[in-house]
């Protein structure tokens, strides 16, 4: 699968897997040594992306996930914060958290669609396991 980045916008070959409610990423280049990242599924909804071109597209959004307050007032793993990443922890507590939006292309319309029920399955499994539902 090909995903697109989220601050550079271009898109890159990833290896996925499938693993304990998460889809994580590899760079493809390096045979999968070093994660890129993880896509937590427990609250992903997925969906197919229409387009005008023949690419085989496909969108997870997932709320924003951050670490709970502990009662000292840290955030758990998470060890010191600046500024700016306290004011988004405040307005995540508070409610106004926003969506991510991973967006995944496969080579044909077969891999997409193995994907995407691929996934679902994954999340089913999570939810009945209760994995993946901390936040």
């Amino acid at each position: 699968l090909y995903k697109r980045g989220f601050v550079n916008r271009a898109w890159k070959r990833r290896l996925f897997i499938l693993v304990s409610g998460n889809l994580c990423y590899f760079t493809a280049d390096d045979g999968a040594k070093h994660m890129r990242g993880r896509i937590p599924l427990a609250r992903a909804t997925v969906a197919y992306v229409p387009t005008d071109d023949t690419t085989h597209t496909f969108q997870i959004i997932t709320p924003y996930v951050c670490e709970q307050p502990r009662t000292d007032g840290s955030l758990g793993t998470r060890a010191r914060l600046t500024a700016r990443a306290q004011r988004w922890v405040a307005r995540v507590h508070t409610g106004s958290a926003r969506e991510r939006t991973y967006l995944l292309r496969a080579e044909t319309r077969a891999e997409m669609e193995q994907w995407m029920a691929a996934i679902d399955q994954e999340k089913q499994a999570a939810a009945e396991a209760g994995v993946g539902d901390e936040a």
